[in-house]
């Protein structure tokens, strides 16, 4: 099913090119925002993209639900929570917050109308941090612990599997010329299988809405994999190893890699990008077919 359709009205010119983007997330709305904005190859003048979605919206795992807060102590509970708004509440049933951790995204949400007066940043405590909460861990429903410590003491992990985390030290780094790894391919060499599947797999869930045994872990955590690589140890690089750069150049890295989310919900990334495709097809006086 063809949600979004861009065509070229000539049909067929020597410097234009067909192309079609399968899947309607948000992966494939940057890909046609990239394609239409023609940055990948310049010498095409022309580019028709054709954006195919099976479901009956666009976004794919995003979606952002307005609640009706009917009962009072739910809305007592919303107005603690420090929603200004007490009869409704934002629910996320994708992911609730995202990082620009890369230099490119940061540049993406700009050019499709998402600068930094247009999110809300997480507090550097755990404070502010949103809740996740592993179902199927050993002991029951769990928290996901947001510090080391919390992590140690908490019940989300068998003594076995702590005593797997501190020898991460003694774990012989990854040679360099390996294949890249996914998130749960990383974190289960590095910390072991359980602190791979009960704390990173439901961050990652939480952040990303994606699969762990999926996502690239280079991609998704830039600065553990290069403790690795730079320390032999995730632990020693973070504790001991010193970090590369500038301080002007590790405070930018930092600053990029806050979590944030949108004032208007995570829903706003995938309006934006749409919008975004959109005016770029209306430039080219394509046909349209939603």
């Amino acid at each position: 099913m063809g949600l979004l359709r861009w065509r070229a009205s000539d049909g067929g010119r020597a410097d234009e090119r067909r192309i079609c983007v399968i899947g309607g997330g948000v992966s494939g709305l940057s890909a046609a925002h990239a394609l239409l904005s023609a940055k990948w190859d310049p010498s095409l003048k022309r580019v028709a993209v054709d954006v195919y979605e099976a479901e009956a919206r666009l976004g794919g795992n995003v979606q952002s639900v307005t609640l009706r807060l009917n009962s009072s102590t739910l809305a007592e509970q919303s107005s603690a929570a420090g929603m200004t708004n007490n009869k409704e509440a934002m629910v996320e049933l994708g992911p609730q917050t995202m990082a620009a951790k890369h230099a490119e995204v940061e540049t993406l949400l700009e050019e499709v109308g998402l600068p930094s007066s247009k999110r809300e940043y997480r507090a550097s405590s755990s404070a502010g941090a949103p809740k996740v909460l592993v179902m199927r861990s050993p002991f029951g429903p769990q928290p996901v612990p947001t510090t080391p410590g919390v992590l140690l003491s908490s019940k989300l992990l068998t003594v076995k599997a702590k005593l797997r985390l501190l020898a991460e030290p003694f774990v012989r780094r990854k040679e360099s010329d390996a294949p890249g790894e996914s998130v749960h391919e990383f974190f289960s060499r590095r910390f072991g299988s359980e602190v791979a599947d009960f704390v990173v797999s439901a961050a990652v869930n939480g952040i990303y809405a994606g699969n762990a045994r999926v996502l690239s872990a280079q991609f998704a955590f830039p600065t553990v994999v290069e403790a690795e690589a730079r320390a032999g140890s995730v632990l020693r690089g973070f504790v001991f190893g010193k970090k590369s750069g500038s301080k002007e150049e590790q405070s930018a890295r930092k600053q990029l890699a806050r979590s944030f989310k949108f004032k208007n919900g995570m829903v706003s990334l995938v309006d934006a990008l749409t919008q975004s495709v959109l005016r770029s097809r209306a430039a080219e006086e394509s046909d349209t077919d939603v």
